[in-house]
């Protein structure tokens, strides 16, 4: 489900929106991408190519595989 949350619309009118989504399961982040906070859950992106946990071609591939089924 995608819509516009519209925080305080009562203080900042439609000036103020956030197109967002929820996914099917609940409104949290997939299977497979938890980061920030929840980072120890998943494996967290790295986008260094130098480093040797390199992820983000893997992590990328495996987000676009998602939301295409």
């Amino acid at each position: 489900m995608t819509y516009l949350w519209r925080p305080g619309k009562s203080h900042f009118g439609n000036q103020h929106q956030i197109l967002t989504y929820a996914f099917p399961s609940d409104y949290c982040y997939p299977e497979g991408f938890a980061m920030g906070e929840f980072s120890d859950a998943d494996d967290i992106l790295v986008s260094d190519n130098t480093l040797s946990t390199f992820n983000a071609e893997d992590k990328m591939r495996q987000f676009i595989n998602m939301i295409q089924t």
